[in-house]
């Protein structure tokens, strides 16, 4: 049986087969071996790679999910590390990078770790992770499994969405002077904002299609001004225009579209008058007594998605 493969599919593992590093975190607390090739750990010889693959991960994961808390299954961490993957987590333990939160039980759940205040409140760098182990499994499995899994959205649609990532460019400069007013503001926002535009900078784009069928990426997390004001596509400035309630009103489209009978007819002009108007979570709002927008938009994508 002969797969087709799209002309997207094939430039997708074109760039990606053709990375030379990957672009990550290195947490001061990591400077110090981030040029040596191997570390002694009690009777281990560590790679420096490998435990700043590990921190650099979590960090990504903080900065995605505002949660300082990770499961760490210790079949995966041996898959991609290797049998020694209990001496880097314990190495980095000893060095105050991560603390466990909670223990590994069996049949209910992994070892839980946190990533230590040291780490997420001080100056973090950058590391061109070069080891040719990681960067193999890294283009072998990551975008097969971003394709694969989360179904919400057909494969065709993904190629197209990841395709275009990397023919937006970044006013580098521009978005570089605008982040150093942030530096002594929020350490934390700076860190989050400076990775992602020193990754779209070095054409490094990093992608996750959720559970709920959304796309993140490099460009989700910036500030909304690097958004609008650095963000080029072929050369040219681009503009973003927001939809008031655009969820719920593409909803309305759909339902009056596919003409469903299970719709209340008066609750569907209702709703369609609301999001038409922009008025819709304001009146939830006042419908069910929310306290702001926030809570009114989360409730609806609940049901939503």
């Amino acid at each position: 049986m002969i797969t087709k493969i799209s002309p997207n599919q094939l430039m997708l593992q074109s760039t990606i087969k053709n990375k030379r590093f990957s672009l990550q975190f290195l947490p001061e607390k990591l400077e110090s071996i981030s040029t040596l090739k191997k570390v002694k750990f009690g009777n281990q010889n560590l790679k420096p790679s490998y435990l700043i693959d590990i921190v650099h991960n979590l960090i990504l994961k903080y900065y995605f999910k505002r949660e300082n808390s990770f499961n760490l299954n210790a079949t995966i961490l041996k898959e991609k590390y290797g049998h020694l993957y209990n001496h880097y987590i314990k190495y980095l333990i000893d060095n105050g990078i991560i603390t466990l939160q909670r223990n590994y039980k069996k049949g209910h759940n992994s070892r839980v770790y946190s990533l230590s205040s040291d780490v997420l409140d001080n100056k973090i760098g950058r590391y061109k992770n070069s080891d040719k182990i990681l960067l193999k499994k890294y283009i072998n499995r990551y975008y097969q499994f971003e394709i694969d899994t989360n179904n919400l959205i057909p494969s065709e649609i993904k190629d197209k969405l990841i395709m275009d990532l990397y023919s937006v460019k970044i006013e580098y400069e521009r978005a570089i002077y605008f982040l150093s007013s942030l530096k002594d503001e929020d350490v934390s926002i700076y860190n989050r904002n400076r990775y992602s535009v020193d990754s779209i900078n070095d054409n490094h784009i990093f992608y996750h299609f959720d559970h709920y069928g959304r796309m993140h990426s490099n460009y989700t997390i910036l500030k909304t001004f690097l958004r609008k004001n650095c963000l080029l596509i072929d050369g040219e400035e681009t503009y973003e225009r927001d939809i008031s309630n655009s969820q719920p009103l593409f909803l309305s489209k759909l339902i009056k579209d596919i003409q469903s009978r299970w719709v209340d007819k008066e609750e569907l002009e209702l709703f369609t008058i609301l999001v038409r108007n922009g008025n819709y979570y304001q009146y939830l709002i006042n419908a069910l007594g929310l306290k702001d927008k926030s809570e009114a938009k989360e409730l609806t994508y609940k049901v939503l998605f």
